[in-house]
């Protein structure tokens, strides 16, 4: 017997409310060391000369997320062509812009960091997606903030894009309720280590 949409979505707010405070309860100076340890693992357990167009969160620092700026830098030694996103409010969806030095950021009304303008880029262009999440499971489902936003902007990529989620705390033991447009993960990097998924079923 299936377990109604509404149920669902209580449990699932109930772990995020859970896990929002856990992670909010890191110090500035823990989150920083923590985000430092995904970017080493990163780099030890991923290959980035295999993606050319990289899309990249930028992290919002009042929910205590994974400071990304670092991976950033990284991914521009290395010569990656950056993509950032924007928020279209009317359409609940995200728009995607290259980030070079000629971009200027703004703060929504979330207090996100986002372009203002750009040159604009389809999502069938990227080849790896740092997903942004609360939390995540031990079977690649990732738990985010409720919008969908990510689900919509990943269920329009390209079927061999790459999606790494990262975390700052590690996976939960229980199965993270889903619903059909939740798109899994193929891998997590929390401070444990690289977690790899089957995204074939």
């Amino acid at each position: 017997m299936s377990i109604p949409q509404k149920h669902l979505r209580v449990e699932k707010n109930d772990l995020r409310r859970k896990y929002l405070d856990i992670r909010k309860n890191l110090s500035p100076e823990e989150r920083k060391e923590l985000s430092a340890q995904l970017l080493d693992i990163f780099k030890t357990s991923l290959e980035a000369t295999n993606f050319s167009i990289i899309h990249s969160f930028l992290p919002i620092e009042r929910q205590g997320e994974v400071d990304t700026n670092s991976f950033i830098d990284y991914f521009k030694e290395q010569q990656k062509t950056i993509v950032i996103s924007k928020s279209d409010l009317k359409k609940n969806d995200l728009a995607h812009f290259i980030y070079d030095d000629s971009v200027i950021l703004s703060k929504n009304k979330w207090g996100i960091l986002e372009p203002e303008s750009g040159l604009s880029i389809k999502e069938s262009k990227i080849d790896m997606v740092l997903v942004p999440l609360i939390v995540f499971d031990k079977q690649g489902n990732r738990l985010g903030y409720g919008k969908g936003y990510y689900d919509k902007f990943l269920s329009l990529c390209k079927p061999n894009c790459i999606k790494i989620g990262l975390s700052l705390l590690e996976p939960i033991a229980s199965v993270i309720p889903t619903e059909p447009t939740d798109i899994k993960l193929n891998y997590c990097i929390s401070p444990s280590g690289l977690h790899t998924f089957n995204t074939s079923k």
